[in-house]
Formats: C-alpha cells, sequence, structure tokens
C-alpha cells in the first residue's frame, strides 16, 4: 500500500485532519474580525459543500457505469436529498449569521441568506461535477 496507509487509512487520515483543523479554528482568536459563530458557519459551508460535491459525483460516476454496461440510471434520482442535506447542513451551523461578514469570494459574497449559499453551491458544485464526468467518461448520460 502507498505510503504506509492501509485500506481506507488516507480517508481516516483525512478525517482527522480535518477534525484538527476544525478545531483549532474554533479556538483560535477570530481572524479578520469574524465572530466564532461566523467561524462555525465558514467551516461548515465547506464541509457541507464537500460533502455535496462527494455524492453528486458519486451518483454521476455510477451513472456512467451502468449506461456502459446498457443499465438505465437517472443522476439526479437523489438530487432533491442531497440538496437538502446541504441546506439542512448550513442553516443548522449558520443560524443568526449574516453572510457578508464571512470570508468573500465565493459563494457568500452578496448571500442574503442561506437559500442565497446553497444555491450558488449547488449550481458551482454541480458544474464542476459535469465536468469531471466528462474528462473521465466523454459524453453524459442522456
Amino acid at each position: 500500500m502507498a505510503c504506509g496507509l492501509h485500506r481506507g487509512g488516507s480517508m481516516r487520515l483525512a478525517t482527522i485532519v480535518v477534525g484538527v483543523l476544525t478545531t483549532v479554528l474554533l479556538l483560535a482568536r477570530p481572524a479578520a474580525g469574524l465572530t466564532r459563530g461566523e467561524l462555525v458557519c465558514q467551516a461548515a459551508i465547506g464541509k457541507a459543500a464537500h460533502r455535496f460535491l462527494a455524492a453528486e459525483l458519486a451518483a454521476g460516476e455510477r451513472c456512467r457505469i451502468e449506461a456502459m454496461i446498457g443499465r438505465s440510471c437517472n443522476p439526479g434520482e437523489q438530487a432533491e436529498a442531497r440538496e437538502a442535506a446541504l441546506e439542512r447542513a448550513i442553516r443548522t451551523r449558520c443560524y443568526g449569521v449574516t453572510f457578508a461578514n464571512l470570508v468573500t469570494g465565493g459563494c457568500t459574497t452578496g448571500a442574503t441568506n442561506v437559500d442565497d449559499v446553497v444555491g450558488c453551491i449547488v449550481a458551482w458544485h454541480r458544474l464542476l461535477v459535469e465536468q469531471a464526468l466528462a474528462a473521465e467518461f466523454g459524453v453524459p448520460v442522456e
């Protein structure tokens, strides 16, 4: 196994690293004038967006593989559930946060509520997934 990691070890290592970084962020003095709640929200947006992206990519890959072996598949089958999970994760951790105060340059720029942030993340991440799937598999599933 590469780098001495056993199967699944890299995922556990990544989980530990994310946990440590989150703890450091929560215990550190707020940077750039962010409150603790804003830091928690910013981290939650990143984590939720990562989970959404991974789930979207997995669904798209599954359907591309199913199509290659002649089976039908709907990559959007669980799309609403994935969006709801994203929205729930952000809404839970960002209650009362003013999105304009968060790190700029991403989906919080210009956002006034959770729906704005979620809509932006969904649009951008689905575009990224389609680009990745096109690079891996070529023609999209109809």
